[in-house]
């Protein structure tokens, strides 16, 4: 199974946002992306000024950044839009604020997620649970080979699996490009989490007035109409929503990429819950008091209830993480091996 494509961007005549049906269906995903952004730019849905960044794109179409990123140099290339200052790409004129999908109609995103899409985020959630629950008994090593062959999905499939698992933090490269599975024990979320305090108050802090009220009143109403026990897919949506995609609008893109690094604590909560048999935590009113205090411009209010919002989940972390007693012996992985 091929996790996404990795063919490089053709040019103008590429872009074709009103394809017929049936040869979207054959088209790759970031060609499906550059035509539905293309028809929104042409359509005034995406207007001047708008700046796009793979993220947000990326969530709305449940896909890796990496058809995302094609996608746009597709649309750089035909001159639609062009590179901004600091960081995303931009269309020409008007006053500059960074757009995200839920302020426009980008069509059916089901065009995208396609059965495929489906079945390669099913397959990458149990992937990931599996390199955090070992994660959490130390340190481990992949093999890339046996990791394709144990999942069926070949060479390229794997080495799809672990960038994605690398960008969220969870495993790192090293000699010789073999990958190694980064332990998370309490000292280490403690010192992520401590990275966390440091910076994420101070950046939804410069957030405040720079972020469309249409966008924190589509999170609130996702938080609104989330269930008591959201599935992964939904959970996913709502960390992304306040520690992801709104982190990614602060003016310093450097607080954005030393973030990077602490993403595996955020998406290692749902997996050691699950294997306690817990419920998810409630945190959806932590993160509405956030979100309500941006909306009304107060970015020392949303500060200090992010930093609150950091050090409950720090001991509620700390607590799930000593209470986890792993079943490894019946839950092992022919693709990891002790590292030492």
């Amino acid at each position: 199974m091929t996790m996404e494509t990795t063919n490089s961007c053709p040019g103008r005549s590429g872009l074709s946002p009103e394809a017929p049906q049936g040869a979207r269906a054959r088209q790759p995903a970031y060609q499906l992306i550059a035509g539905q952004l293309l028809a929104a730019i042409d359509k005034g849905m995406i207007g001047p000024g708008s700046v796009l960044l793979e993220s947000p794109i990326a969530a709305y179409f449940s896909v890796s950044r990496a058809p995302v990123r094609q996608a746009l140099a597709m649309l750089e290339a035909a001159g639609r839009i062009a590179r901004a200052e600091g960081r995303g790409l931009v269309v020409p004129g008007g006053r500059r604020r960074v757009f995200h999908p839920d302020e426009a109609a980008l069509g059916p995103a089901d065009l995208v997620r396609g059965p495929e899409a489906q079945e390669g985020r099913a397959l990458y959630y149990r992937f990931e649970r599996d390199l955090i629950l070992h994660a959490t008994q130390g340190r481990f090593r992949v093999n890339e080979f046996a990791l394709g062959r144990s999942l069926n999905i070949g060479r390229q499939g794997a080495r799809d699996l672990l960038m994605l698992a690398e960008r969220n933090g969870i495993i790192e490269r090293g000699d010789r490009n073999m990958w190694r599975v980064v332990r998370l024990d309490a000292a280490r979320f403690d010192n992520l989490y401590e990275l966390r305090k440091l910076l994420e108050p101070h950046a939804i802090a410069a957030c405040a007035g720079h972020v469309d009220p249409a966008i924190l009143d589509a999170m609130l109403a996702r938080l609104d109409v989330a269930p008591a026990d959201p599935d992964p897919e939904i959970l996913d949506r709502l960390e992304r929503d306040l520690h992801v995609d709104l982190i990614e609008s602060t003016p310093n893109p450097e607080i954005f990429e030393g973030l990077r690094r602490t993403r595996s604590i955020l998406v290692a909560g749902k997996h050691v819950q699950r294997a306690l048999g817990r419920n998810p935590d409630a945190f959806t009113d932590e993160h509405r008091q956030i979100l309500l205090a941006l909306r009304d411009g107060d970015g020392r209010a949303a500060a200090g209830a992010m930093l609150s919002h950091l050090e409950l989940s720090r001991l509620k972390a700390i607590e799930r993480l000593a209470a986890y007693q792993p079943r490894l012996a019946a839950d092992g992985v022919d693709w990891l091996r002790p590292d030492g």
